[in-house]
C-alpha cells in the first residue's frame, strides 16, 4: 500500500532556503536602505539649508555693497570731490548697477542711468523722500519688470542715495538641482525675488507663527503643502526683514532612495530566484537517493524484496540507502534461509513422525509375557531405538543409543531398525541368537564409514523355560526385579545383569560378541534403559543410578506393566521439573509371568469380540460385522485383509463407543453429512495450494481451542491426505510426483471440531473401489516403513496417518472418495497414543 506523501521533503528544504533567503536579504535591505534614507534625508536637509545660506549670504553681499558704495560716496562727498563724474563712471562700469542717484548737502542731485534705464530717474516726490529721511535710514525693496532689480536707500550724514541694482546675480548660486525652490520673502510673507526658473506659487501656506520663526533663526523644518510633505530651509537676513527660503518635496527628495529601494529589491527578487533554481537543484541532489530509497521501501512493504535500490549519491543519504540495500539483501537472504528452515522444519517432524514409526508398539502381549516401552527424544530426532521380534516360543528385545542425539543419531537407529527388519525375515529360517543380532549390526553400522557408534544391548526370553539370553555392546546393565520370600519387590532384589561388556557397535569392524545367560523366575521384572535417565541433571544434580533403583521398587508396586512403567516415568519426570532433555531417554519394562493364568487383563488384553444384531445400528447387512478389537493396529489391519466382510473395526479403548455406532447410521444415510458446526472448509483445484492451506489450517487452530489437539499430526494428515487425493484423481493415470497436478471437479477439505473430538473430511472425485486398495497401502507401509523406488507411493503416508489416527473412515459413493479422520481430544498425550485406532468403510450412492 503507497503512503501519501503530504510535503515532499524537496518542498522542505526549498522553502527553507528560500525563507531563510528571504529573510536574509529582506532584512539586509530593511537595514542598509534605513542606513541610507537616514544618510539622504540628512545630505538633504544640509544641502536645502546650505542653499538657503547661500541666498542669504549673497542677498546680504549685495545690501553690503550697496551700503559700502554709498559710504565711499559719502567720504567723497565730505572730500569736495564732485560726485557727478564717480556716479556716472560706476554706472557705466559696473553692469549690476542700473541708476544711481544722490542728494548731497544744498539738495544738490547727482544721478545717472543705464540706457534704457531712464525712468529710475528722481520725480519730484522721489527727491522730497531722499530729503526727508533721517540719518543712517537704509531701505530694501524689489521691484517687478521685465527684468528683476533691486532698490537700496541709503542716508549717510548729509548724503542720502537711491541705488537700482540688477538681481540677476543671484541666478548665478541657483543649484544644479532642479528639485529645489529657492526664493525670499520678507516678514509679511510676501515674495520679495524668486531665484527659481520655475514658476512660483503663492507663498500663502507659510503661516504669520512660521514667518516670525524663520525671522528669527537659520533652520530646516518639514511643513505639509498641499497635502504634500515638504522641506523647507529658511537663513533671515541680518538687520532686514528679508528670509531666504529653500524648499523641496519630501517625495522628490528621496526619489533616489526610492529608486535604490526598487533596485534592491529587483535585485533581491533575482537573487531569490536564482537562489531557488539553485535549492532546486541542490535539493532534487539531495533528495534523489532519499526518493529512491522511498520507492524501495514502498516496493519492499508490498512483499516485492527483489527491487535494487539505486544510489546516487556519496554523502550520508548515499550511505543511509546502502545501508537499506544491504538490510534488503539480508532480508532476501534471511527469507530464504527462512524457506529453507521451515523446508528441513517440516522435513524433521516428517523425518520424526517416521523415526516414531520404527518404534514397536508401546504395549506389547505375548504368551507368559507382556512389554511397554517409553521413549522421549531430546530434539526433533532421537537415537534411542528399541524394538523385538520372535522366534519360536522366545522373544527377542533390543535396545540401542547412539552418541549423541538429532540428525545423526537418528539415522543410526534407522540403520538398526533395517538390520532388524532384515533379521525377522532370516529367523523365519534359522535362529538368531543375541550375540549375532549385534554382530550383523556392528557389520551395517561399519559399513556406513560414520563417528556414531551405538551402544546396544539384545536380551532374548524362552516363554517357557524363562531363560534370559543376553549380550551386551557397552550399554547400560539390564536390571532384573525379583519378589522376595514376602511375595515384594525390595531394593536388595535388585539384580544387575553385570556380563562381560563388549564393543560398541561401529566401533571396529571385526568386533565379536558373546551370549550370556539369567534365569528369570516367576513375576521377573526386566528393565532396560538408556544412560539419558541416569545422567540427566536439573541444573542442582544428577538423577543417578540410587534414584533410579528406588523409582523401580516404588513403581512395582503396580501390577500392570504399562503402570509400572509409566511410574517410573512419572517419578523422573518429578525429578525434571520440566527442564529440558540432555539426551534422549528410553526405559522399557518387562512382566514374566511364566504362565497365562497369573496374567492380569492388563498384561495380556483380550482378542476380538464380534458384534451382530445391536439395537443400534439399524443398517448393517446380515453379512456385515462390527467388531472391537483389544490388538494393536497391525494386528487389525491384517484381520481386515484376511476378513473382507469387516466393514467396522472399533478400537477397545474408543472414548465413546456408542457415538461410533450411531456414525454408521447417519453416514449410511448420507456418507458425507457434518457432524458438528463447520469449523474450516475450502475448495482446492491444484496440489500447489496444500502447503498453503495446511499451514492456513494449523494457524485457524492455534488461534482457537488446541488443547488436546496433536497439531504435528494434523498437519501429517491434512498433507497427506490432499496429496494422495491429487495422485490418485483419474485423470491422473501417471500418478507423477513433483510436479503440479490439477482437478477438473474440485477438492474439498472440511474441519468440525467438538470439545470431545477433531473431524477432518477430505471429499475427491474417484471412479474405482478403495476399501482393499487402501487397506494394503497401510499394511504395506506398516511393514516396509520406507517409500518405494518409484513415483508412486508405498503406502507410507496412510501408514502414518492410520497410526496417528484415532478412527479413520473409508467413503466411496459412485463418483466420489472421503477419507474422514477422527481425532480424539485426550487430556494426555499418553492415552492418545494408546488408542486403538478405529476403521470404518461406507458405500453409498450419495452424489456431492
Amino acid at each position: 500500500m503507497s503512503i501519501k506523501i503530504n510535503i515532499p521533503l524537496k518542498l522542505k528544504i526549498v522553502s527553507l532556503l528560500s525563507t531563510l533567503l528571504l529573510g536574509v536579504v529582506g532584512f539586509y535591505l530593511y537595514y542598509a536602505l534605513n542606513i541610507f534614507k537616514e544618510d539622504k534625508a540628512a545630505d538633504i536637509y544640509a544641502l536645502t539649508l546650505s542653499h538657503s545660506q547661500s541666498l542669504q549670504e549673497q542677498l546680504e553681499n549685495i545690501i553690503q555693497t550697496q551700503t559700502s558704495l554709498i559710504d565711499s560716496l559719502n567720504r567723497l562727498s565730505e572730500a569736495g570731490t564732485n560726485l557727478e563724474t564717480v556716479i556716472s563712471n560706476i554706472v557705466e562700469e559696473n553692469p549690476t548697477y542700473l541708476h544711481l542717484a544722490c542728494l548731497g548737502p544744498g539738495d544738490s542731485l547727482v544721478e545717472s542711468s543705464k540706457k534704457d534705464f531712464e525712468q529710475f530717474q528722481l520725480k519730484e516726490n522721489e527727491i522730497t523722500y531722499l530729503q526727508n529721511i533721517s540719518s543712517d535710514f537704509s531701505s530694501v525693496e524689489r521691484k517687478n519688470s521685465s527684468s528683476p532689480y533691486l532698490i537700496f536707500i541709503k542716508k549717510i550724514n548729509s548724503l542720502s542715495c537711491k541705488v537700482v541694482s540688477s538681481l540677476d546675480i543671484l541666478n548665478s548660486i541657483v543649484s544644479t538641482n532642479e528639485q529645489l525652490e529657492s526664493y525670499f520673502i520678507n516678514k509679511q510673507g510676501n515674495l520679495f525675488y524668486n531665484v527659481s526658473k520655475k514658476d512660483m506659487k503663492q507663498i500663502s501656506h507659510l503661516s504669520k507663527s512660521t514667518l516670525d520663526k524663520f525671522s528669527k533663526r537659520t533652520g530646516v523644518t518639514k511643513l505639509k503643502i498641499d497635502a504634500i510633505e515638504t522641506i523647507i530651509a529658511y537663513a533671515p537676513l541680518k538687520n532686514s526683514t528679508i528670509i531666504a527660503i529653500t524648499e523641496v518635496a519630501e517625495s522628490n527628495a528621496f526619489s533616489a532612495a526610492r529608486l535604490l529601494i526598487k533596485k534592491s529589491l529587483y535585485y533581491g527578487i533575482a537573487i531569490l530566484s536564482f537562489s531557488i533554481i539553485i535549492g532546486i537543484l541542490f535539493a532534487q541532489k539531495i533528495t534523489q537517493s532519499l526518493q529512491n530509497l522511498t520507492t524501495s521501501a514502498e516496493i519492499i512493504a508490498s512483499g516485492n524484496f527483489y527491487q535494487e535500490t539505486a544510489i546516487v549519491s556519496n554523502d550520508e543519504v548515499g550511505t543511509l540507502a546502502k545501508t537499506f540495500e544491504n538490510m534488503r539483501l539480508k532480508i532476501i537472504q534471511f527469507m530464504e534461509e527462512m524457506k529453507e528452515k521451515a523446508r528441513l522444519e517440516n522435513e524433521v517432524k516428517v523425518a520424526q513422525l517416521v523415526q516414531s514409526s520404527f518404534f514397536p508398539e508401546k504395549l506389547i502381549s505375548q504368551k507368559n509375557l507382556s512389554i511397554f516401552g517409553a521413549y522421549e527424544p531430546a530434539s526433533e530426532c532421537g537415537g534411542d531405538w528399541w524394538g523385538y521380534f520372535e522366534q519360536k516360543n522366545k522373544t527377542t528385545v533390543i535396545i540401542c543409543d547412539a552418541t549423541g542425539h538429532g540428525v545423526p543419531a537418528a539415522l543410526m537407529t534407522a540403520a538398526a531398525h533395517s538390520t532388524l527388519n532384515n533379521i525377522i525375515l532370516d529367523s523365519k529360517d534359522k535362529y538368531i541368537s543375541p550375540s549375532q543380532v549385534l554382530s550383523r549390526l556392528n557389520k551395517v553400522v561399519t559399513m556406513m564409514q560414520t563417528t556414531v557408534q551405538l551402544t546396544a544391548l539384545v536380551i532374548e526370553i524362552d516363554h517357557e523355560t524363562g531363560e534370559l539370553k543376553y549380550s551386551n555392546a557397552s550399554h547400560q546393565p539390564a536390571y532384573i526385579l525379583r519378589k522376595d520370600q514376602t511375595d515384594t519387590y525390595s531394593k536388595e532384589n535388585v539384580i544387575p545383569l553385570l556380563g562381560e561388556n563388549y564393543s560398541r557397535i561401529g566401533e571396529k569392524p571385526n568386533s565379536e560378541y558373546a551370549d550370556q545367560t539369567f534365569q528369570l523366575l516367576k513375576s521377573d521384572i526386566i528393565v532396560l534403559y538408556t544412560d539419558g535417565i541416569l545422567e540427566f541433571t536439573n541444573g542442582e544434580k544428577s538423577y543417578n543410578q540410587r534414584n533410579f533403583i528406588k523409582s523401580l521398587i516404588n513403581s512395582s508396586q503396580f501390577k500392570d506393566v504399562s503402570e509400572f512403567t509409566n511410574g517410573v516415568i512419572a517419578d523422573f519426570n518429578q525429578f525434571r521439573q520440566k527442564h529440558p532433555l540432555q539426551d534422549d531417554i528410553t526405559f522399557i519394562g518387562i512382566y514374566y509371568s511364566h504362565n497365562s493364568e497369573n496374567h492380569t487383563n492388563s498384561f495380556l488384553p483380550g482378542d476380538i469380540s464380534i458384534i451382530q444384531n445391536l439395537q443400534d445400528v439399524n443398517n448393517l447387512s446380515p453379512n456385515e460385522d462390527i467388531i472391537v478389537s483389544h490388538l494393536n493396529n497391525k494386528q487389525n489391519i491384517e484381520h481386515i485383509i484376511l476378513n473382507k466382510k469387516t466393514n467396522h473395526l472399533i478400537g477397545a479403548n474408543s472414548l465413546k463407543l456408542e457415538l461410533e455406532l450411531n456414525l454408521i447410521d447417519l453416514y449410511k444415510e448420507d456418507p458425507f453429512a457434518p457432524t458438528a458446526v463447520i469449523f474450516y472448509q475450502k475448495e482446492i483445484v491444484t496440489n500447489l495450494e496444500i502447503p498453503t492451506i495446511t499451514n492456513e489450517v494449523i494457524e485457524r487452530i492455534k488461534k482457537s481451542d488446541s488443547s488436546g489437539i496433536n497439531l504435528p499430526h494434523v498437519h501429517l494428515i491434512i498433507e497427506e491426505l490432499l496429496s494422495n487425493a491429487f495422485y490418485h484423481l483419474p485423470s491422473n493415470l501417471n500418478h507423477l510426483r513433483g510436479v503440479e497436478i490439477q482437478s477438473p471437479d474440485p477438492i474439498i477439505i472440511t474441519l468440525e471440531i467438538t470439545q470431545d473430538y477433531l473431524n477432518i473430511l477430505i471429499d475427491s472425485p474417484s471412479k474405482e473401489s478403495v476399501k482393499e486398495q487402501i487397506v494394503k497401502s497401510i499394511f504395506r507401509g506398516q511393514s516396509e516403513k520406507s517409500p518405494l523406488q518409484q513415483n508412486g507411493g508405498a503406502g507410507l503416508g496412510l501408514y502414518l496417518i492410520y497410526e496417528k489416527a484415532h478412527q479413520m473412515w473409508i467413503i466411496e459413493t459412485n463418483d466420489r472418495l472421503g477419507i474422514r479422520i477422527v481425532l480424539e481430544r485426550f487430556s494426555r498425550n499418553l492415552h492418545s497414543e494408546e488408542r486403538i485406532t478405529s476403521f470404518h468403510y461406507i458405500k453409498g450412492n450419495h452424489n456431492v
